[in-house]
């Protein structure tokens, strides 16, 4: 059993430096291989020169290829394209995984799994502001679903532990040949921020019906820089986010009723974060009134795209 592990990466050749470590120096046993490929989306500064150097001492097992169609989705794809590895697995390149994470992998998929994602913590270079909270974890890219292994329910919409993350995840090569790989209309690189491919691609692997599981030993530990723990990284993100979902929602019909276009539960949650702000506010719950600010933002982007 083989595996191969994809990084896409722009721009941070000295943070990818250390991420590749970390995956070349974690756990490996006897009963599988890995090879990792980092698919360069034009970066300008020095990552090719950087993974070139590491992969003279590292038997064959890293490569280097460029994806010049900017997009995180783009440079995944190529990367699929050109492994043959019958699990895949994605990490990003402003991330350490565990020294146990090959191994959790291997052992998900010798367990019958079609897909995996885990944990994601933080490597905090300074410590969170006083608005911030595990509410407003999704600009920072974090979560932790706990210590047991959870089979994702594909019959329960509210289960908090679905989903598939792009920066903690694998899936069987066969799965792909049936669902396809990451949609190109979603996720971003360079000054954009595009998101949403791994959540439109778990929508796939749903009606696919395919059998996958939350699995708390695949832990990386993702970089979160002083530049993003400002209000308007956060305020950003969301716009970006709610102009994704706008896309994904497209792609897919979701049922809703509509009022203007407009999804009127959307609508109706936007009413309510000013009713809500206000009651944060009053119990001095910072992060809490940011939440409902940053409701409004989501809204703006979908309204716009």
């Amino acid at each position: 059993m083989n595996i191969d592990v994809i990084i896409a990466t722009y721009n941070r050749a000295d943070y990818l430096e250390k991420a590749l470590k970390s995956v070349l120096d974690a756990g490996r046993e006897p009963g599988f291989d890995y090879s990792i490929t980092v698919v360069d989306n034009n970066s300008n500064d020095s990552t090719r020169d950087v993974v070139k150097e590491l992969a003279e001492h590292t038997g064959g097992r890293l490569r280097y290829l460029f994806e010049p169609r900017q997009g995180k989705s783009f440079a995944l794809n190529t990367g699929i394209a050109n492994t043959t590895a019958e699990i895949i697995a994605f990490t990003d390149d402003d991330q350490l995984v565990d020294d146990q994470w090959l191994c959790a992998i291997h052992r998900v998929f010798t367990d019958g799994y079609d897909y995996a994602t885990g944990p994601v913590y933080g490597d905090w270079e300074i410590p969170p502001p006083r608005w911030y909270d595990d509410r407003l974890r999704g600009p920072v890219s974090l979560f932790d679903g706990g210590d047991q292994r959870i089979l994702h329910d594909h019959d329960d919409d509210t289960a908090t532990h679905h989903g598939f993350s792009g920066g903690n995840g694998a899936v069987l090569r066969r799965v792909l040949e049936k669902t396809g790989v990451f949609n190109t209309d979603l996720g971003g690189f360079g000054e954009a921020l595009g998101l949403c491919e791994d959540s439109e691609f778990y929508l796939r692997l749903r009606a696919a019906k395919f059998r996958g599981v939350y699995e708390p030993r695949m832990k990386v530990f993702h970089r979160i820089p002083a530049a993003r723990l400002t209000r308007n990284y956060f305020r950003k993100w969301y716009r970006s986010y709610g102009a994704s979902m706008a896309v994904m929602n497209r792609l897919h019909s979701l049922p809703a009723p509509r009022i203007f276009g407009m999804p009127r539960f959307l609508i109706r949650k936007t009413l309510e974060s000013f009713p809500r702000w206000f009651a944060s506010m009053l119990k001095r719950d910072l992060p809490g009134a940011f939440e409902q600010e940053l409701n409004l933002w989501f809204f703006t982007g979908y309204w716009k795209k």
